[in-house]
């Protein structure tokens, strides 16, 4: 298993708290991911679905901020990459504030706004 903790680029660093990859091409036991408070609303991408507590995950989530601990569990080989973000920036890019998120995420594969908004933005 691979774990890599990496700080954002200059350029991301007002939006981007840090940058977690871990990779894991064989499992020999199901892989368990303690979520915990850290203050920060986090983009994760993953390769293989998961399971929140009791719910099914999807391949690309924002994850609220973290009160009660809970985990994440992927049961196959996988990679995961999570950008830890300063809360402020999740109303500008994802249409909802922070705290609705708060103990909660979003599978934003089923978002179709989140769809439209991406499309509409404008990067230049």
């Amino acid at each position: 298993m691979n774990i890599i903790t990496l700080f954002p680029p200059p350029d991301l660093d007002e939006y981007v708290a840090g940058i977690l990859t871990i990779e894991s091409k064989t499992l020999s036991a199901d892989f368990i991911l303690p979520l915990y408070a850290n203050g920060c609303p986090t983009l994760v991408f993953q390769t293989a679905l998961g399971k929140r507590s009791e719910s099914d995950t999807g391949y690309l989530n924002l994850y609220g901020q973290t009160i009660q601990p809970k985990t994440l569990m992927i049961k196959q080989p996988f990679t995961l990459i999570a950008f830890f973000m300063l809360p402020h920036i999740v109303q500008s890019l994802f249409g909802v504030s922070a705290r609705e998120l708060t103990d909660s995420y979003l599978d934003l594969s089923e978002i179709s706004h989140f769809h439209r908004h991406i499309i509409d933005t404008k990067f230049f």
